[in-house]
C-alpha cells in the first residue's frame, strides 16, 4: 500500500522524466568519461530533490493517515465500549428482573406444589374413602344375598338395613333390589306379595346361581308354612334341597312342617337326622328334633336334644323354653321355672315363656305369681287366648269368678279369630260348667 502511494507521488512530481530517459542513457554513455568525476559533486541533482519532495510529502501523508486512522479506531472503540456498557447495563438490569421475576415463579412453582401435594392427600384420602365405602358395599350386598323369609322374620331390623342398604347401592343387581323388594314387603306382612317376589327370584336364578334360588325357594317353603299351607311349604323345600342336597336348614325345616303340621312325627325326625348328619352344629335342628320327642312323650330323647341345642348355641332362648315345657310334662316344676327364668332373661320380650312359667308357678299354687306372669305375657302380646285362658283358670282357683269368666270369654274370642276350634271348644266347655255352678 506505501509502495503504492509512494509510486503515485513519484509521478506527480516528475511526469516526463520517463519520456526522457532513453536520451538521457545515451549522453550518459557518451559523456561517462568526462563526467565522471562530476558525479561525485556534494550537490543533488533535480531528481534527487524530486525525490526528497515525495518522501517528504508522503510521510505528511503517511502521518495524516495514520492519525485519522487513529481517530476513526478511537471512535470504534468509544462506540464498542458504549454498546458494551449498554449491554451490560441491559444484561444487568435484565439479569435482575429475570432473578426477581424467576424467585417469584419459584415461589409460585413452591405454592403450586404444595397445594398440588395437598390436593393429591385429599384425593388419596377420598380414594380410601371410595374404596372403603365400595368395599361396604359389596360386603352389605353379599350378606343380603345370605338372607332369608326365616332369618328376615327371626331379625326384623337387622333384615330392614340391609334392603335399604342396597337402594342406590352402585355394586347392586336386579336380583339384589328384588331380593330387598321381598324383604320389605315381608316386613309389611304383604307375605304373599312377598311369596311373589321369591318366585320371580327364583326364575331368574335358577339355572345360573342355583344356591341363591334354593334359598329362594326355602323362603317360600317358610312363608307358606306360616301361612298354614303345609304342603305346599313341603313342595317348596323339597325344590330347595333338590337345588342344593346339602342344605341342613332345609332339611330341618321340612321336618318343622312334617310334625308339627301334619303329624308326621317320625318323617320329621328322619329329617331333624339328616340335617344334623349333614351339619352337626346345627343347634336348631337338635331344639325341633327334641320337640317332636317330646310330642312322642320321648322326653328323656327331648331334653337330650335341647341340652346338645343349648351346649352349641349357649343363648338359645327357646331351646330353653321348650326345655322347661318338658321338665313339666315330667314334673320338674322348679327345674322347669329355671329354665323359663333364663330364657326371659335372654329374650325378655318372649311372652309364651312368662305364660308358661306361671303354669309351672300355678302347679306350686304360687297363684299370685303366676297371675303376675300372664299379666306380663298379655302385656307382651294382647291376643295371647292361651295366657287369658291360664289367668282365668287361675282366678279361678282364688275364687275371682267374675274375673275368671272374663278372661275365659276373652280367651274365647281370641282364639275364634285367630282360628284355634280346640281353643274355643275348651273356653266354651269352661264357661258352661261356671254357668252350671251358677244355677245351682
Amino acid at each position: 500500500m506505501i509502495r503504492f502511494i509512494k509510486e503515485w507521488f513519484s509521478r506527480r512530481a516528475n511526469p516526463s522524466s520517463k519520456a526522457e530517459s532513453a536520451p538521457a542513457d545515451e549522453a550518459a554513455t557518451d559523456e561517462q568519461s568526462t563526467d565522471a568525476d562530476t558525479s561525485k559533486s556534494s550537490e543533488p541533482t533535480a531528481p534527487a530533490a524530486d525525490e526528497v519532495e515525495i518522501q517528504r510529502r508522503f510521510n505528511e501523508f503517511e502521518r495524516r493517515f495514520n492519525e485519522r486512522q487513529k481517530e476513526i479506531l478511537d471512535a470504534r472503540a468509544a462506540y464498542i465500549e458504549r454498546w458494551l456498557v449498554a449491554i451490560s447495563v441491559v444484561a444487568v438490569v435484565g439479569g435482575f428482573l429475570g432473578f426477581t421475576k424467576f424467585d417469584k415463579i419459584e415461589d409460585e412453582a413452591r405454592q403450586h406444589v404444595t397445594a398440588a401435594k395437598q390436593h393429591a392427600e385429599k384425593a388419596q384420602i377420598l380414594v380410601e374413602k371410595i374404596e372403603a365405602k365400595y368395599g361396604e358395599s359389596v360386603s352389605l350386598v353379599a350378606e343380603h344375598k345370605k338372607l332369608t323369609a326365616e332369618t328376615i322374620a327371626n331379625n326384623p331390623d337387622e333384615a330392614g338395613r340391609a334392603a335399604e342398604s342396597v337402594q342406590g347401592n352402585p355394586v347392586a343387581t336386579l336380583i339384589d333390589r328384588a331380593m330387598a323388594v321381598a324383604i320389605q314387603l315381608q316386613l309389611q306382612g304383604e307375605i304373599e306379595k312377598a311369596v311373589e317376589k321369591w318366585r320371580a327370584i327364583i326364575h331368574i336364578a335358577e339355572g345360573s346361581d342355583d344356591d341363591l334360588a334354593a334359598r329362594a325357594y326355602f323362603s317360600v317353603g317358610y312363608l307358606l308354612s306360616q301361612q298354614g299351607k303345609p304342603k305346599d311349604a313341603i313342595a317348596a323345600y323339597d325344590q330347595a334341597i333338590r337345588l342344593k342336597p346339602d342344605y341342613a336348614e332345609a332339611y330341618s325345616n321340612r321336618g318343622s312342617v312334617k310334625g308339627d303340621h301334619l303329624g308326621r312325627h317320625e318323617d320329621a325326625i328322619a329329617d331333624y337326622n339328616q340335617a344334623i348328619y349333614l351339619k352337626p352344629d346345627l343347634a336348631e335342628a337338635y331344639n325341633n328334633r327334641g320337640l317332636v320327642q317330646s310330642e312322642l312323650g320321648r322326653h328323656e330323647d327331648a331334653i337330650a336334644d335341647y341340652d346338645e341345642a343349648i351346649r352349641l348355641k349357649p343363648d338359645y332362648a327357646e331351646a330353653y323354653f321348650n326345655r322347661g315345657n318338658t321338665k313339666i310334662a315330667l314334673r320338674q316344676h322348679d327345674a322347669a321355672i329355671a329354665d323359663y327364668d333364663e330364657a326371659i332373661r335372654l329374650k325378655p320380650d318372649l311372652a309364651e315363656a312368662y305364660t308358661s312359667r306361671g303354669t309351672a308357678k300355678n302347679k306350686l299354687d304360687h297363684n299370685e305369681a303366676a297371675i303376675a306372669d300372664y299379666d306380663k305375657a298379655i302385656r307382651l302380646k294382647p291376643d295371647y287366648a292361651e295366657a287369658y285362658f291360664n289367668r282365668g283358670n287361675t282366678k279361678g282357683k282364688l275364687g275371682r269368678i267374675d274375673e275368671a269368666r272374663q278372661d275365659f270369654e276373652k280367651a274365647r274370642d281370641l282364639a275364634r279369630k285367630a282360628g284355634d276350634d280346640s281353643l274355643v271348644a275348651l273356653a266354651g266347655q269352661v264357661l258352661r260348667k261356671l254357668d252350671s255352678q251358677e244355677s245351682d
